[in-house]
């Protein structure tokens, strides 16, 4: 009976031994299992990075809108200060019409523009004005200028500072910039010149120097004593030229003879660099009747390379007002530097746009 028992006992281990050694996958097994489990890692990747690209993209779109939301109301502000905004004409005028030469003479008796230079910074291929006025600007009394501050300037008769500040013209143009600078993205962008006024010295003080300029009354030249000179290269316009209205007086404005030293400073980058043409899907730049549009594209002079429709507007000299378009790129955000994206119609959320039509309410005082 023992020996049957143990017998039995012995045979039972042999098998749980041989079910042992039979257990594991079969080299197919493993085959099939890592393909379906490297085709479940692949999906969930894709879909990973489909999340991630299409969430780069949204937050892209957001600071674009932003952004842009930003620009146009600077721009609002600084055209409700205007008391006189340059149509299409007037900017031909005072920019030689897209001629790439700044002017660095005095302006002649005649007081009209030679035509050959531009009276503001230059446009190029890389660079055209869009907008230009002349607005007010204020001088705050605490802010410093050659280490004194405004309100300084003029002295009380006890000796302490009148604290005032001061209220001066100044010209400010916007233009359309798209060129190779690695400190921006490969799109557009939109940049901003002004120049200023001075103070002129009323105590004999003359605390900033003299300056040569033209005489707006008598022609010639004088010498006038600053406590606060002007920008350089800055002449106020003169209402006492030829002309039959404030539009043609205006457009006969020259600047002063030294050569501008304040540069044009970025507003906004992702600006659409994208070419008006028959395969981009954008609508053509149209302006009504009552509107003179500004860049002018069918100028022959004009760069094609800034033929992108991003940023423009409509103005009306006489009436003082301008309608203001931009159109940014936001897939410009998410390239590499040197990349860019043209607009398409199926991807037109991405390229936000927005306008604004201001009415100038500064007043000439004179």
């Amino acid at each position: 009976m023992r020996y049957i028992i143990r017998l039995l006992l012995k045979n039972q281990s042999q098998r749980q031994d041989q079910a042992k050694k039979a257990s594991g996958f079969t080299l197919i097994e493993l085959l099939v299992a890592s393909a379906i489990a490297e085709i479940m890692i692949s999906a969930l990747l894709g879909f990973m990075v489909d999340i991630l690209t299409t969430d780069r993209k949204e937050q892209a779109r957001s600071s674009t809108e932003q952004e842009i939301q930003g620009a146009i109301d600077y721009i609002r502000r600084d055209l409700e200060q205007a008391v006189y905004i340059y149509d299409g004409d007037g900017l031909a005028a005072i920019t030689g019409n897209y001629n790439e030469t700044e002017c660095t003479s005095d302006p002649s008796s005649s007081y009209n523009p030679p035509g050959s230079c531009s009276q503001i910074p230059p446009a190029s291929d890389d660079r055209v004005p869009v907008l230009a006025f002349w607005r007010r600007k204020i001088l705050p009394e605490d802010k410093r200028f050659n280490g004194v501050e405004i309100g300084c300037l003029v002295k009380l008769p006890d000796d302490k500072c009148n604290k005032q500040d001061y209220q001066v013209y100044s010209l400010v143009a916007y233009y359309l910039i798209k060129d190779d600078n690695n400190k921006w993205s490969g799109a557009a962008r939109i940049g901003r010149f002004e120049i200023r006024d001075g103070i002129e010295d009323k105590d004999g003080t003359a605390l900033d120097g003299t300056r040569t300029e033209v005489d707006p009354v008598n022609g010639g030249t004088r010498t006038v004593s600053y406590d606060l000179q002007p920008s350089k290269g800055f002449m106020l316009f003169n209402l006492g030229v030829e002309g039959d209205n404030l539009r043609e007086k205006m457009n006969r404005w020259q600047k002063h003879k030294d050569s501008y030293t304040n540069n044009v400073k970025v507003l906004v980058d992702y600006i659409d660099q994208t070419l008006m043409t028959v395969d981009t899907d954008l609508e053509t730049v149209n302006c009504t009747t009552a509107y003179q549009q500004i860049p002018d594209y069918d100028n022959s002079k004009f760069p094609a390379g800034l033929k992108t429709g991003s940023f423009y507007a409509c103005v009306d000299s006489e009436r003082n007002v301008a309608q203001v378009y931009i159109r940014e790129n936001a897939l410009a955000r998410t390239l590499a530097r040197g990349e860019t994206k043209d607009y398409s119609d199926r991807q037109d959320t991405f390229f936000p746009t927005t306008r604004i039509q201001v009415k100038g309410r500064g007043l000439i005082n004179f």
